[in-house]
């Protein structure tokens, strides 16, 4: 019975998801917008070789992330929806714990999260960022990872609202300061030390660079070998090349780096996480609506 109720939860919310277009298409807006402006943008102004890394395929793996987590919070918001239509008290009477509806609403979140970010994947491959077969299962299996550790975290939120006015400000104050302390957009490693702190505590931190140990072979520029100046030249012409030549090297030497932490603390920080949340949710719906 808790099998059945469970996945009648996630046949719901992965149908509403599909007879939903305009939701469908307004969750791509926003990061089909960072990929494309910023993507673009920043890659005209810095070089690929000084930079050491393309910033366009940089910068994907941080907006895939960025889709799904938004795609999963959102989830949450349906929790209020059905308390106010009425939908959760006819859940609540089925003779089954409130885990097995949590459980479905944290897959339904999953599930769309994941095929909102394969579609953005498919949107990718026509802007050039063209992963392997098996570079692409592993982001999939990533991207549902991370749905289903920010369904918990949308459910908690939404079971804790009352309203959605509450919710959508909720997720602003809280969902933008995570999308852009999670390195998705820039790397962490010239950031002050007192903002690392944030992108440490940060659960979308691992789960961005985790996708980014996954295409770091796509993203990753190959090392240049800095010319050497001839030792045939006039003094006066080494003496004028030398400052060009050091500020070369220091560039060269302060590259920022793709990944930051290894993949096992990434899957360890992202499974503890999840764990944490998927709990909270559980505890929270059961206690919100009284069972």
């Amino acid at each position: 019975m808790g099998l059945r109720v469970a996945y009648i939860v996630w046949w719901r919310e992965l149908r509403r998801y599909m007879l939903d277009r305009g939701r469908m298409i307004a969750m791509f807006f926003q990061p089909l917008m960072f990929l494309i402006v910023m993507g673009y943008g920043i890659n005209s102004v810095f070089p690929k070789d000084l930079m050491g890394f393309d910033y366009m395929k940089f910068l994907f793996p941080g907006i895939l992330a960025m889709t799904v987590f938004m795609t999963a919070f959102m989830g949450g918001i349906t929790v209020i929806w059905d308390r106010e239509f009425g939908f959760l008290k006819e859940l609540m009477v089925a003779p089954v714990r409130p885990t097995w509806v949590v459980v479905g609403r944290i897959l339904g979140s999953a599930t769309v999260a994941t095929i909102q970010g394969i579609i953005f994947m498919i949107i990718g491959y026509f802007l050039g960022i063209r992963p392997d077969l098996m570079m692409t299962l592993k982001i999939v299996a990533t991207t549902f990872a991370l749905g289903i550790m920010v369904g918990g975290l949308g459910i908690y939120m939404g079971s804790a609202m009352k309203t959605t006015e509450n919710f959508m400000a909720l997720m602003n104050m809280i969902v933008q300061p995570m999308l852009f302390l999670s390195g998705a957009f820039f790397p962490i490693d010239n950031i002050p030390n007192w903002l690392k702190w944030f992108v440490y505590v940060n659960p979308l931190t691992y789960a961005v660079d985790l996708m980014r140990h996954i295409t770091a072979s796509m993203i990753k520029i190959e090392t240049l070998s800095m010319p050497q100046i001839p030792q045939n030249l006039p003094p006066q012409a080494m003496q004028a090349l030398k400052p060009i030549m050091d500020m070369l090297n220091s560039l060269m030497s302060t590259r920022p780096n793709v990944t930051h932490f290894s993949m096992q603390t990434d899957i360890l920080v992202m499974a503890g996480f999840t764990v944490v949340f998927v709990l909270l949710a559980g505890w929270k719906f059961a206690v919100s609506e009284g069972v």
